[in-house]
């Protein structure tokens, strides 16, 4: 009695499953007939339901060159503008204001570089010039630390370079996780 109820187990088990094969088998056949005229055919794009628009596509490479040619631009006008204004005249007279001084012009060109770094599609020279131009700031900062004694403001200027770039780069990572 016991083989016998095994032996049934396995014909309802054997049976299940052909059953369930030829119906997806139909069932598969019959959506591919809906996507297409024919099963060998390509299939057309399946219909947009009713009242959903199509979402445009999404232009990632043109957002991140927006971001990081606007940003870099903001950074370069704002370095400018606090050489002048802060760090020449807090380091008028110290050995620092040269090495300042070279250290905030190769930033400038640095910011030049990635924005023609960006205009001709090198993603990877952009994130380098990018932490070159970080790096700049940094040096001066360095500098003002090891001869003049920490300023406050120009560390927190300092810090606002390396952040706001640090930004950039996250943004320049996403063109090179897209290619």
């Amino acid at each position: 009695m016991m083989a016998f109820n095994n032996h049934r187990a396995l014909l309802v088990i054997a049976f299940s499953s052909v059953f369930l094969t030829l119906a997806c088998e139909a069932h598969v056949t019959n959506l591919v007939s809906f996507i297409s005229s024919s099963p060998d055919a390509s299939p057309s794009p399946a219909p947009s339901p009713v009242g959903v628009k199509e979402l445009p596509a999404v232009d990632v490479q043109g957002q991140v060159i927006k971001f990081v040619q606007k940003t870099v631009v903001a950074i370069s006008a704002k370095t400018d503008d606090f050489f002048k204004n802060v760090v020449a005249k807090r380091l008028s007279g110290t050995e620092c204001l040269k090495q300042c001084d070279e250290n905030f012009e190769s930033a400038r060109d640095d910011a030049q570089s990635v924005l023609d770094s960006l205009s001709s599609g090198d993603f990877y020279k952009a994130a380098v010039d990018v932490d070159a131009l970080a790096t700049d700031v940094d040096t001066c900062n360095d500098c003002i630390k090891e001869m003049v004694g920490e300023d406050p403001e120009i560390t927190k200027f300092d810090n606002w370079v390396i952040g706001i770039t640090g930004d950039c780069l996250g943004e320049l990572q996403k063109m090179h996780q897209l290619y």
